[in-house]
């Protein structure tokens, strides 16, 4: 980018190759993935149900499975996201 300004030969080479550098995504600078990316669809879905306000038995009335099933569905989460209760996994996820 020039913008109406000429730089000298030198200083213009070391500018356009920085700016040409600073624009290539490096893998250091890369976010990692969100917890919430390592959720399978399923547990998503249960999370943001549960997010709703919805009961265990609710939401496996909602999604034709039994509520142990949920809970299982959960457990998993709790482990994935690095929490210990529903009110911290509904907190993550309200918070992506």
């Amino acid at each position: 980018m020039s913008n109406g300004v000429v730089l000298d030969g030198a200083v213009g080479a070391r500018f356009h190759g920085s700016q040409q550098a600073s624009q290539q995504p490096s893998k250091a600078k890369q976010m990692p993935k969100s917890d919430l990316d390592r959720l399978t669809p399923r547990e998503r879905e249960i999370l943001a149900l549960l997010a709703r306000g919805h009961l265990y038995k609710e939401i496996a009335t909602l999604l034709g499975i039994s509520p142990s099933t949920v809970r299982a569905h959960l457990h998993a989460v709790y482990g994935k996201l690095g929490v210990k209760s529903r009110t911290q996994a509904v907190v993550c996820f309200l918070q992506r």
